[in-house]
């Protein structure tokens, strides 16, 4: 529904999205951004960096613009603007951060052109962006048989959040392991802070079923070196080294640095650096506290849609889709 109007203006409208409790400080509802610790309290949680050279702004999404104005005009109401802020600003998918750098920042902020994201230096980017589903463009994966394990094996790492098995602690690919799954399943939180939660299981049958996981091997084709002049195409065994010839070959073509970028509200947090994730939420802390310039904002989309807004009454702010008239 659309957002409640003015007691006094004439028109009750639907709920107001905020489910009549007011100002709602807690954050975006959206994927991204549920309730979450606060950036100031420091007696527990990891700290990240907070990049103080980067501002943010919030701005209602173009989709919500759009839903607000077919609203407004199906309804002979007029609607508080305050009231259609906060209705914006209770959804991700609502609005939209904008990151913008500072003249003095010496370097811009570094996007994933496929799939999105959101970091603070090309290294991290480039991490984020290693998915099975941007290597798969480039590497064909295919799967093989190989021997069982050699060595005596009594105890196996164990993701404490999915249960995968990592593998013995005292094996040549456990520390790899443990890189790859923080990176591509729980980078919302530091490596330390994952390790801890790692369980070591000294089950006999567990160890049998990492072994029986281990001897099904994986190789990697390099899909170009199957099309050029090459003799024979590029083969790679280890993860490791498609990653790496992938940064070598590929980095350049999927990150770009950008001085000013906008992202939907409900990005995921995976998909954002945590400190400019952390200046996100502050920044819509701010907007849900101050709806001032939030209904500017949304008056002036709205306008250029062909509504009306206007005030009345100390002040306050309403839309409709016809400016309303004295009647003597």
């Amino acid at each position: 529904g659309g957002p409640g109007g003015d007691r006094r203006g004439g028109g009750g409208g639907p709920p107001r999205g905020d489910g009549g409790r007011g100002r709602d400080s807690r954050g975006p509802q959206g994927k991204g951004f549920g309730r979450g610790r606060r950036d100031d309290d420091r007696s527990r949680g990891p700290r990240y960096e907070i990049p103080r050279d980067v501002t943010v702004t919030i701005e209602p999404s173009d989709a919500a613009l759009d839903a607000l104005t077919t609203h407004v005009r199906s309804s002979t109401q007029a609607f508080s603007m305050f009231d259609a802020s906060r209705l914006v600003l209770s959804g991700g998918d609502r609005f939209r951060a904008k990151f913008t750098c500072a003249d003095e920042r010496s370097g811009g902020l570094f996007g994933v052109t496929d799939g999105g994201g959101l970091y603070l230096s090309r290294d991290e980017a480039l991490a984020h962006a290693l998915t099975d589903d941007l290597l798969n463009k480039y590497y064909r994966a295919e799967e093989y048989e190989k021997e069982e394990p050699k060595g005596i094996f009594t105890s196996i790492g164990v993701c404490g959040f999915s249960g995968t098995l990592i593998g013995p602690p005292s094996h040549h690919s456990y520390q790899n392991n443990v890189r790859i799954l923080h990176r591509e399943r729980f980078a919302n939180m530091s490596v330390e802070d994952y390790k801890r939660r790692i369980k070591i299981d000294s089950d006999p049958e567990v160890i049998e079923k990492w072994k029986a996981q281990e001897m099904k091997g994986q190789r990697w084709t390099y899909l170009p070196s199957e099309q050029g002049e090459e003799p024979k195409p590029l083969v790679f065994e280890r993860r490791a080294d498609v990653e790496a010839h992938f940064r070598r070959t590929h980095g350049d073509e999927v990150i770009r640095e950008m001085r000013e970028v906008a992202v939907s509200g409900d990005v995921g947090k995976n998909r954002l650096a945590p400190g400019l994730g952390i200046l996100m939420r502050q920044a819509v802390e701010r907007a849900q506290k101050h709806l001032f310039e939030m209904s500017q904002k949304l008056g002036a989309g709205l306008e250029r849609r062909g509504l009306k807004t206007f005030k009345r009454r100390s002040g306050k702010f309403f839309v409709s889709r016809a400016r309303p008239r004295a009647i003597p």
